[in-house]
């Protein structure tokens, strides 16, 4: 972003209302007070109830609408559970190969293109949301908040309780401009580093005062800068806080914070083993261990406690034992290879 377009922002953030303009007429839009969202919710409810009266599809049915009409099946959702994943290794592998830019830029590229595949494949797998229960429903609770949040440039609201009219083309004007107007991701993550919002921040810091209100008065925009903001102290803070052209980049570092959160998972599957131990201190020197899972979840759990190489003994197992049908625990390659060690060590013994 350019400096200019970021210190209008930011403005705009710190003030806590956006100035839009319809007709040739300025309006202002403010956060709507907690009475307003409490009601808001309310409209939201009731034209759930509403439509259901209406044959109005749910979200589930237009799942089976997609699959009936043969617009999505297994093999795209396969794909998206597919490109979630490949997203993810290769933010991890532009902050690996950082100080390879050949490298790095190569996996940028793949990320680029895995990322425009997604897009894709969650435009044709929501493309008709928006005739859903919940999407209409979403869409007039929206519009309500809107219009309870407009004042003209004097401050005066523009609408009363019950001016909500979703045929209005002032409306869909509002509408528009609000989504328009949406601050994205890596804007936000532009402006929580840049050098004025770090004086802003570092003095409400120091002073334990932010936007002048208490923090449960801030705007989404603001809880949302705070939130960034926070994120990159934590950051800064870690024990293994990387390099600031790491941190300036946001692939690399969702890269960093994804090999970050293994590491901590890692760290507390040991303790969990750990655990296990200390309570049943004659299992230190088995082999294996076995634990009973009464839901996939706890199954899963379980499975992380294992470290990559128990991992890959266990997968072998199962390939074997999968083509073979019954192996003998003696035949297992672990159980062979760890019999030809202990043979060998023998003889030169």
């Amino acid at each position: 972003m350019e400096q200019q377009y970021k210190d209008r922002l930011l403005s705009r953030i710190i003030s806590g209302v956006t100035y839009i303009e319809i007709s040739g007429i300025e309006y202002l839009l403010k956060e709507p007070y907690f009475d307003i969202k409490y009601r808001s919710s309310l409209v939201y409810e009731k034209f759930v109830n509403e439509l259901k009266f209406f044959n109005i599809l749910d979200n589930e049915e237009i799942l089976g609408f997609l699959v009936y009409r043969g617009l999505w099946n297994d093999s795209d959702e396969q794909e998206l559970k597919v490109c979630e994943t490949n997203i993810e290794k290769l933010k991890v592998g532009i902050f690996e190969s950082f100080s390879k830019s050949k490298e790095r830029e190569l996996a940028r590229k793949a990320l680029r293109k895995t990322e425009s595949l997604q897009l894709d494949l969650l435009g044709r797998r929501h493309g008709f949301d928006y005739i859903s229960i919940d999407h209409i429903a979403q869409t007039l609770k929206l519009q309500y908040l809107l219009l309870r949040s407009l004042y003209d440039i004097g401050g005066e609201r523009v609408c009363g309780e019950d001016c909500l009219d979703t045929s209005s083309p002032f409306l869909n004007t509002l509408m528009e401009l609000y989504t328009k107007n949406q601050i994205t991701s890596e804007n936000y993550r532009e402006l929580a580093r840049d050098n004025t919002w770090q004086d802003y921040w570092c003095a409400a810091k120091r002073e334990s005062s932010l936007f002048g209100k208490a923090s449960i008065e801030y705007t989404l925009e603001q809880r949302l800068l705070v939130s960034w903001s926070r994120l990159y102290d934590n950051i800064r803070q870690s024990s293994h806080i990387p390099s600031e052209d790491v941190i300036n980049d946001n692939d690399a570092l969702d890269g960093w914070l994804i090999v970050e959160g293994r590491n901590r998972k890692t760290e507390q599957n040991k303790h969990m083993a750990s655990d296990i131990l200390e309570k049943h201190p004659h299992l230190k020197n088995a082999e294996e261990i076995y634990l009973m899972a009464d839901t996939a979840e706890d199954a899963k759990i379980i499975n992380d406690l294992n470290s990559p190489v128990a991992k890959f003994i266990k997968k072998q197992r199962l390939d074997m034992i999968a083509a073979q049908g019954h192996v003998p625990h003696v035949m297992l390659p672990d159980v062979q290879q760890r019999l030809v060690g202990e043979f060998t060590q023998k003889r030169r013994g």
